[in-house]
């Protein structure tokens, strides 16, 4: 894809460090609480809900503007299902049941919904901030 002439980049305001760091911790806290949900209501998440989420996913940058990505969207519940049986044998299978080229290599799969009521999730510990990251600086 080609890219057109530069223009100015956008203008927003700099936040103060505090406001960042209170950002950066509400965030943090609201997605502790995530977990991994294998039991849905039959409550519907909104259309314009995926849309505006598929929209934000499509400005992530990338290399030279190519947009390297497909979203496919699935509210059939027998599709849904299907995939889920596939996911637990085997990877690779989308192409296969969405009917998507060769060429498209899936890498994520985004369950959205709503959890049921009773819904069960897994007592999960996170790895702390030492494992999973390394800060590099110019003081040697």
């Amino acid at each position: 894809m080609k890219t057109g002439p530069f223009v100015p980049a956008p203008q927003w305001p700099t936040p103060s460090d505090e406001v960042l760091l209170h950002r950066a911790k509400s965030f943090y806290e609201t997605m502790q609480l995530r977990r991994t949900v294998r039991d849905f209501s039959d409550c519907s998440v909104p259309r314009k809900v995926i849309e505006d989420c598929i929209r934000a996913a499509g400005t992530a940058p990338n290399g030279a503007n190519l947009q390297p990505w497909h979203f496919v969207a699935i509210s059939d519940p027998e599709l849904k299902r299907q995939i889920r049986v596939a996911a637990e044998i085997e990877e690779g299978f989308l192409n296969g049941i969405l009917g998507r080229p060769p060429h498209e290599k899936p890498f994520l799969l985004l369950v959205v919904g709503h959890p049921a009521e009773a819904a069960m999730v897994p007592n999960i510990f996170r790895k702390p901030l030492e494992e999973i990251s390394s800060f590099r600086t110019g003081e040697g």
